[in-house]
């Protein structure tokens, strides 16, 4: 070999062993040094650097692409086990921030939630509503919305306040009309701080928007009035209050709109709790209660609308003429006759459950209701069974479309119309060729108290498919072939 072939060698040689293999990589100085590499070496597009120093396939490219338990982080194009940095946490739903941990989550605390989820949940680490007062900077919560007013939109009443004062949570007005009258576009919150509270008198709101919240607070009427009045303009919210019943309607809903949240009203004098008469009525998770029968929760007309949802029924009945009534996800017990009194307007009766006792009584009367109502995925139980139960669950005409129902009511449970994919334990009531079921009451149910469905209950799958109700009583969601009555069964 001459001397220009040795040297030709050498420099290949040395040029050799410097020249980048594709396979190698490294991020840091010390992380090169360790792996025999000379400088920082990234790989090629497509590939990424694992901890070995080895170029490898590309795992990700957001962690929405990184679907193993264990290594739920896209981290340099891989899936890891942990975050460094909020961006690693792209691409993980309702999770954009990365904790302290290591874990990406939807929340670290309260300041890194929006308005309208403003508490961090330390549990499951996600904004949530608000449910309590406490939860809130202004200590006060608005129960229906589930978020936290602030200070400056809130006015204070209590049973030791002034008229004199600011309204401020340090110096309370007295009343509720002085109150009324600080209200505004920007401070539209009036808060019970104290347990108990007595309005004092009659109490008439027109052209406002205003929250009424409380701490569980009762309201005790003065005799021979109203206690509130809802008028033209305004919306009223009225939440976390009890009102013991007085010698006249509770609340009057005339041509404003009113929400009744979390409201608690027992009553027990003969005038209806609640009346809308023209005006927009709703009710979620109310209690109504008489001590005993024949008084009504609430009544409508004139064309006033009404939606309950959630709420419970005690001895008490309702009453609409010419209304449009949404009732759905509530139950009434012991309405001994007149559950329902309904006529014209339009209705929708979901998932509610009438239970009663006795061997007669007439539960619900529907009539000349508009094209479209409904009564469906409903539960009618007539309880006591000493003797040839004779009351009916339902009275109604072809004006109502009435399937998916349980009716425990014995021999005279349907008068007047054909209900469909419904549940009968007697076959003298149940309509033929109308894919109806026909069951023993303790075959349905999980007992005479509980009207759950049982484990082999007739019920189970034989509703009316393809409805558009989604979920029943409790929230559960109902499958395509639903269950007959309010619950669907696990």
């Amino acid at each position: 070999m001459n001397m220009r072939s040795i040297i030709l060698v050498v420099a290949l040689g040395v040029f050799g062993c410097t020249k980048h293999n594709p396979d190698s990589c490294c991020s840091t100085t010390q992380e090169c040094s360790s792996l025999g590499i000379d400088q920082i070496t990234g790989c090629d597009s497509g590939k990424a650097c694992n901890g070995m120093g080895t170029c490898i396939a590309a795992q990700c490219e957001t962690s929405a692409d990184c679907t193993s338990v264990g290594l739920p982080v896209c981290s340099s194009q891989l899936c890891v086990a942990t975050c460094a940095t909020d961006n690693e946490c792209v691409g993980i739903a309702g999770r954009p921030l990365c904790a302290p941990d290591g874990v990406c989550v939807g929340c670290i605390d309260d300041a890194s939630c929006g308005a309208s989820a403003p508490v961090c949940d330390t549990t499951g680490r996600a904004c949530r509503r608000c449910s309590e007062d406490i939860e809130c900077a202004s200590n006060v919560c608005i129960d229906a919305t589930g978020t936290c007013a602030t200070v400056d939109e809130v006015i204070h009443v209590s049973t030791f306040g002034g008229d004199g004062n600011d309204g401020s949570v340090s110096a309370p007005y007295r009343t509720l009309a002085f109150a009324l009258t600080k209200v505004s576009a920007t401070k539209d919150v009036i808060h019970f701080d104290t347990a108990m509270f007595t309005p004092g008198g009659a109490t008439t709101i027109t052209g406002k928007r205003v929250t009424i919240d409380g701490i569980d607070t009762t309201l005790t009427p003065t005799s021979g009035s109203v206690m509130f009045t809802i008028g033209a303009q305004s919306n009223v919210t009225l939440e976390r209050v009890s009102i013991a019943g007085g010698p006249d309607a509770a609340i009057v809903v005339q041509t404003g709109t009113a929400l009744l949240y979390n409201v608690t009203i027992g009553h027990s004098t003969m005038a209806d709790a609640v009346q809308a008469s023209g005006g927009e009525l709703d009710i979620d998770q109310g209690t109504f209660s008489a001590g005993f029968n024949g008084y009504y929760a609430f009544s409508c007309s004139n064309g006033g609308v009404v939606h309950v949802n959630r709420s419970t029924f005690t001895k008490v009945s309702v009453a609409t003429t010419n209304c449009e009534l949404e009732l759905r996800r509530s139950t009434f017990t012991n309405q001994m006759d007149g559950g329902l009194q309904i006529a014209n307007g339009k209705v929708t009766i979901e998932n509610n459950v009438f239970s009663n006792g006795g061997a007669t009584p007439d539960d619900s009367a529907i009539s000349n209701v508009l094209a479209g109502s409904t009564l469906r995925f409903n539960t009618f139980v007539s309880y006591d069974t000493s003797s040839d139960r004779s009351g009916v669950a339902l009275s109604c005409d072809s004006s109502l479309a009435v399937s998916s129902n349980i009716f425990a009511y014995g021999q005279n449970a349907v008068v007047g119309c054909s209900p469909k994919y419904s549940l009968f334990d007697d076959a003298r009531t149940m309509p033929a060729n109308q894919n109806n079921v026909l069951a023993t009451l303790p075959q349905i149910f999980v007992s005479a108290t509980d009207f759950h469905l049982s484990a082999t209950s007739p019920a189970r799958g034989k509703g009316e498919p393809g409805t558009d109700i989604g979920v029943d009583l409790e929230g559960n969601p109902r499958p395509a072939m639903p269950d007959i009555g309010a619950y669907q069964a696990p």
